[in-house]
C-alpha cells in the first residue's frame, strides 16, 4: 500500500520529526559563523562561504527524516508540510524584506532602490538564485551592493522543498530502494556539477538547484539510511567520524576558494564533513564536547535570522558609505555583527518562536500574503525605476541629479560579455550606429571598451557607419595570447576566440577600420591607478600559430599579442585605432559624501581626484608600448583622451555638475561623450572622412 500524498491536516500527528539533536544546532552555528566571517573578511577567511553547504546537508537530513516518518505512519499532508515550512521560513524573511523596503526608501538612490526592488521580488518568490545567475557579470553591481544576495541559498532550499516530497513519495509508491534511489539522484546531480565546473559553466553550477541538489541529497541519503536502521551512538566509529568530519570541514575552510571552480570536487569537503558529523550522533566526541555546548547551540538556534540579518546590515551600510575611509568601514563591521546578533535573537524570540508554537493555518496564510505583498512592492519599485520622487527620503536632491549622470548606456548589456561558459556565444557581437550602412568598422576590447559604447554609437549614427561591437570583461582581446589562472590552466578561451573572430570578420566583410580599447596597464602588470598594482605577470602566455604555449612575463606577452594583432590587420590593409587608457580615480565613487545633506561641494571632491602627473606615471609603460607600435606600423593611429578628461593639473571626477565616471575607472555616459569629439576626429582621420568646411 502506497502512502497517501495529501491528507486533511486535522489528521496530522503532533510530532513528525526526529529526536532533537543539539549537536545539529551546533553544526548550524559553525555554518553561520563561517559565512558571517567570510562576508565581513573575505580576504582573511576565503573559504568561509562553504558554511552554506553545511546548511544544505542539514536541511536534506532533517526534511527527509520528517518526510519518511510521516510516510511510514500514513500521516503525511502536503498542506501541513508547507504550512510548517511557511511558519519556519516566512517570519524572518518578511522582517528582512520589510526592513529593506524601509531602509531603501529612506537611504538609497533611485537606481539602487530599483535594483533592491528586483531582488526583493526575487527573494519573495524564491528565485533569487536564478536572478543572480542571469545578472552575473563584470558591470553588474558588485556583490557587496546587493543586500539580498544571500537569499540565493534560501531559494535553492525552497525549490528542493517543492520537488522533494513528491519525488520521495513516488520512490516509495514504486517500491524503489529509498537509500539507493537517493544516492542515484545525488550521483546525477554531482555529475552535472562536475561537468558544469569542468566546462567553465561555474556561475550556473553555483546557483542552479540541479547542480546543488547532491548536497541536500547527501543529507537525505543519511536520513534514509538512519530511518530503518536507527543510529548507534557512542561507538568508536562515531567518535572517529566526528573528528574526521570536523577535520574535512576545516580543510574546506583552509583550501576552498571562490575561484577554484566551486562546488566541483571541492564541495566534497564540507558535504562529506557534515555527513560524518551528523552520522556520528550527539554523543560523539566533537558533537558532545563542542557542538552541544549551550552557547554554540544558542548560536545555532538563531542561525537562520542571523544569516539573514548580518548581510543585509553590512551590505546596506556599505552602499550608503561607499567610498568612505577604510577606518569607517571597519567601525561599521564592528557594529554590524553585534547588532546582527541582537536582531537575530529578537527575531527568533519574539517572532519565530511564537509563530511556530502557536500559529495556525490563518497565521500561515497571513505570512504568505505579507511576503507576497512585499515581493509585489519590490517589483513595483523596480518597474518604476526606484521611485525617484518618493516622500520622506533622506537623499540629497542634488545627489540624485549627480547620480543620474552615471547611468550606463541601455545598449551596453546587449553588446558585452556575450559568452556561454568559457566560449563566445553564437551571437557574439551587436551593431551600433547606422545598422543599414554598408561601410562598417569593428570595435572591441574589455570593459573600458564597453564604457565608450555611447560615443561609438553616436559616431556611427552621425557618419552613417555601422559599428560592430563586442567585448569581454578582463579580456586582453589580442591574437596570440591567452589568460592563465593560478593553476596554469588556460582560462577564458572566449577572450582569444573574440580576437580571432573579430579579425576573421574584418577580413571576410572588408572592415573599413578597427578600434581596439583596453585597460592596457592592467594586463601589463603595472600600476593602473594610485596604489593599485596588478600582479598578472604569470597569468598571460604567448603561443605560436600551432597553439603551443610558452611562458612569458605579462609585458612581453602583451607586446607580442599587440604586434601579432596589428600585423594581421596591416596585412589585410585595415587601419587600426588604438586608444590610450582613460584616467583612473584613486577610489570608488564617494557616494557617502553626496548622498545626504543640502549641498554638494564638487570642487572639494575633485581635489581628491587623480592628478595629471599620477595618471601619466601610471599609464607610462602602456603608453610607451602603444607609441612604439604606432611608429612601427603605418596602419596604426593613437588616440589620447587626456585633453577631454583632464585639465592642466588634474583629471577631475566631476565636470559641470556631472560625474565623468561610472565607478573608479570606467567612464560614464557623460565621460564617454566628453571623449566623443576626439574619438570622432580620430576616426574621421582613420577612415579618411573629410569634414565640411
Amino acid at each position: 500500500m502506497s502512502p497517501p500524498l495529501l491528507q486533511n491536516p486535522a489528521h496530522k500527528v503532533k510530532h513528525l520529526g526526529l529526536k532533537y539533536r543539539p549537536d545539529i544546532d551546533g553544526l548550524r552555528a559553525l555554518a553561520v559563523l563561517a559565512v558571517v566571517i567570510y562576508h565581513y573578511a573575505p580576504g582573511k577567511f576565503p573559504g568561509g562561504f562553504i558554511g552554506v553547504d553545511l546548511f544544505f546537508v542539514i536541511s536534506g537530513y532533517l526534511i527527509t527524516g520528517i518526510l519518511l516518518k510521516a510516510f511510514e505512519t500514513h500521516s503525511f499532508s502536503l498542506l501541513d508540510f508547507y504550512q510548517r515550512r511557511i511558519k519556519r521560513i516566512f517570519p524572518a524573511l518578511a522582517a528582512i524584506l520589510l526592513f529593506c523596503l524601509i531602509a531603501g526608501w529612506l537611504l538609497l538612490f533611485a537606481s539602487e532602490f530599483a535594483a533592491l526592488g528586483k531582488h526583493m521580488a526575487a527573494g519573495a518568490g524564491f528565485v533569487q538564485n536564478l536572478v543572480l545567475w542571469r545578472e552575473a557579470g563584470y558591470f553588474d553591481v558588485s556583490a557587496l551592493h546587493k543586500p539580498l544576495l544571500h537569499l540565493w541559498s534560501l531559494a535553492v532550499e525552497e525549490q528542493f522543498y517543492i520537488v522533494w516530497p513528491l519525488t520521495l513519495w513516488l520512490v516509495l509508491r514504486w517500491r524503489w530502494h529509498v537509500t539507493v534511489s537517493i544516492l542515484v539522484f545525488a550521483g546525477l546531480s554531482f555529475a552535472l556539477n562536475l561537468w558544469g565546473v569542468a566546462s567553465d559553466h561555474t556561475i550556473p553550477t553555483f546557483y542552479l538547484p540541479v547542480t546543488r541538489a547532491w548536497e541536500l541529497m547527501a543529507g537525505a541519503a543519511l536520513a534514509a539510511w538512519h530511518h530503518p536502521h536507527g543510529r548507534r551512538d557512542n561507538t568508536p566509529m562515531s567518535h572517529s567520524s566526528s573528528i574526521l568530519g570536523l577535520a574535512l570541514i576545516v580543510l574546506g575552510f583552509i583550501f576552498t576558494r571562490p575561484d577554484r571552480g566551486f562546488p566541483g570536487l571541492w564541495g566534497l569537503l564540507p558535504v562529506t564533513g557534515a555527513v560524518l558529523l551528523i552520522y556520528a550522533g550527539p554523543t560523539a566526541f566533537i558533537n558532545q564536547r563542542a557542538l552541544s555546548l549551550k552557547p554554540v547551540v544558542w548560536m545555532g538556534l538563531i542561525s537562520y535570522p542571523l544569516y539573514l540579518w548580518h548581510w543585509v546590515l553590512w551590505s546596506l551600510a556599505a552602499m550608503v558609505t561607499a567610498g568612505a575611509d577604510l577606518f569607517v568601514l571597519r567601525i561599521i563591521k564592528l557594529v554590524a555583527f553585534p547588532l546582527s546578533l541582537a536582531l537575530a535573537w529578537v527575531t527568533y524570540r519574539y517572532l519565530e518562536q511564537p509563530i511556530r508554537t502557536h500559529g495556525g493555518l490563518k497565521t500561515s496564510k497571513g505570512l504568505v500574503i505579507a511576503v507576497t505583498a512585499l515581493g509585489l512592492g519590490g517589483l513595483t519599485i523596480n518597474l518604476t525605476g526606484g521611485l525617484a520622487q518618493r516622500p520622506l527620503s533622506l537623499i540629497n536632491p542634488h545627489a540624485k541629479q549627480l547620480l543620474a549622470s552615471m547611468d550606463e548606456d541601455a545598449k551596453a548589456p546587449k553588446c558585452f560579455n556575450l559568452i556561454k561558459g568559457a566560449t563566445l556565444a553564437k551571437t557574439w557581437s551587436c551593431e551600433l550606429g547606422d545598422p543599414q550602412a554598408k561601410r562598417w568598422i569593428m570595435a572591441y576590447g574589455d570593459s573600458h571598451a564597453r564604457s565608450l559604447i555611447p560615443a561609438l554609437d553616436t559616431y556611427g549614427r552621425q557618419q552613417h557607419i555601422r559599428v560592430v561591437f563586442s567585448g569581454i570583461s578582463g579580456c586582453p582581446a589580442l591574437l596570440g595570447i591567452s589568460i592563465l589562472d593560478g593553476r596554469d590552466k588556460v582560462e577564458g578561451p572566449a577572450c582569444l576566440e573574440l580576437a580571432r573572430r573579430a579579425a576573421a570578420l574584418a577580413d571576410e566583410n572588408h572592415a573599413a577600420g578597427v578600434v581596439l580599447v583596453q585597460r592596457w596597464s592592467y594586463y601589463l602588470g603595472g600600476t593602473t591607478k594610485p596604489d593599485e598594482h596588478i600582479r598578472v605577470q604569470t597569468k598571460i602566455q604567448a603561443h605560436d600559430d600551432g597553439g603551443n604555449f610558452s611562458s612569458s612575463f605579462a609585458a612581453q606577452a602583451v607586446a607580442y599579442g599587440l604586434k601579432t594583432t596589428v600585423t594581421r590587420y596591416y596585412r589585410l590593409g585595415i587601419p587600426v585605432l588604438l586608444l590610450k587608457d582613460n584616467p583612473q580615480q584613486p577610489a570608488e565613487f564617494p557616494s557617502w559624501i553626496v548622498r545626504f545633506g543640502n549641498t554638494i561641494n564638487l570642487a572639494a571632491l575633485n581635489r581628491a581626484s587623480v592628478t595629471l602627473a599620477e595618471h601619466a606615471r601610471n599609464q607610462g609603460p602602456a603608453n610607451r608600448l602603444l607609441e612604439a607600435i604606432a611608429r612601427q606600423y603605418p596602419n596604426v593611429r593613437l588616440l589620447n583622451s587626456d585633453a577631454a578628461l583632464c585639465n592642466a593639473s588634474q583629471c577631475p571626477w566631476f565636470t559641470d555638475g556631472k560625474s565623468l565616471y561610472f565607478d573608479d575607472d570606467h567612464l560614464s555616459i557623460t565621460g564617454a561623450m566628453r571623449v566623443y569629439p576626439l574619438l570622432a576626429q580620430a576616426l574621421d582621420g582613420l577612415l579618411h572622412i573629410q569634414q565640411p568646411q
